[in-house]
């Protein structure tokens, strides 16, 4: 994280985004001092109140029965006794009401400016839409972002949107590179990426009063067919992923931990409208809520 080029980038932007939950921190933590100050004793507490086969989900498959798959399982895990686990006691993390912004510099080759924006977690009202809402954005060479920043304006060498996929509320960011440092273009790089994404809060061919969506974004508000598109885009990689033994095991594993049925995952995004996308657009993309970062390179002296 720390030797490398944008490595610390989220330890910044999570200290931005968060204040009180326990995703402020990296689960490696922020400095090397926080990895050599753990002891054996830190060590065998936290696996033995996590690391119980009781808290645990085991996923298999691949060309084996299921009498052989429980034979293995009695063999290697069967004598491993349950254990209390220790239950999750943390702050919940307060709404953002106001726009946060941070600048900080380091061994980087050119300027970086990321704008976030608390979403829900994982399984939670809106997290799809949020998924798709990125996926308008920035999947792929006919995405807005590419068509219109990185090939549209030489300002941005790239521009990306993601979320973080997090069990607990995480991210939808914004994020690119720059080709110019200068303290002028991360802010006109910013208002941009702020401008595109805020066409998505309302929909394709009808008007609209929202505030913060400026008048020139209006006329290309998101429309059915680039739903439909980016739905259709997850439904493909979703089922293109499967054909591996690996990738359809830990799909297996995740939706028993999430408690839903792996056959209703596509499902559930082919129930999202439009309308939910607007919908979610408007509440999440919310200027008072942005945690925007600006990482440019630090000035050398002498050139």
């Amino acid at each position: 994280h720390l030797n490398r080029p944008y490595g610390d980038l989220h330890h910044y932007l999570r200290g931005l985004v968060y204040t009180s939950h326990p995703y402020r921190f990296p689960t490696i933590g922020k400095e090397p001092s926080h990895i050599e100050k753990v002891t054996d004793a830190d060590v065998r507490q936290f696996f033995f109140t996590h690391y119980a086969p009781n808290n645990a989900v085991l996923a298999v498959s691949g060309n084996v029965s299921p009498e052989q798959v429980r034979e293995s399982v009695e063999r290697w895990f069967g004598s491993i006794p349950s254990r209390p686990v220790s239950p999750r006691q943390y702050y919940r993390e307060p709404p953002v009401t106001a726009p946060r912004e941070l600048e900080v510099s380091g061994a980087v080759p050119q300027t970086c400016v990321v704008v976030a924006y608390p979403m829900p977690g994982y399984g939670e009202p809106g997290y799809i839409e949020c998924d798709l809402i990125t996926d308008i954005l920035a999947s792929g060479h006919s995405s807005r972002f590419y068509r219109r920043l990185v090939l549209g304006d030489d300002l941005f060498a790239t521009a990306d949107a993601m979320i973080t996929g997090s069990e607990e509320p995480g991210m939808l960011m914004l994020q690119a590179r720059l080709t110019d440092n200068s303290a002028q273009a991360a802010r006109t790089a910013v208002s941009r990426l702020k401008d595109e994404a805020s066409r998505l809060c309302y929909h394709a061919g009808r008007p609209d009063r929202l505030s913060y969506v400026h008048a020139e974004a209006r006329p290309d508000g998101v429309s059915p067919f680039e739903v439909e598109r980016a739905i259709n885009r997850f439904a493909s990689e979703f089922t293109f992923s499967s054909l591996s033994y690996l990738q359809r095991a830990q799909s297996l594993a995740m939706a028993e931990m999430h408690g839903e049925d792996i056959n209703d995952i596509v499902p559930a995004y082919r129930r999202v409208t439009t309308s939910s996308v607007v919908a979610t657009a408007r509440r999440v993309l919310d200027p008072t809520h942005a945690c925007t970062l600006i990482y440019r390179p630090e000035e050398r002296i002498g050139g």
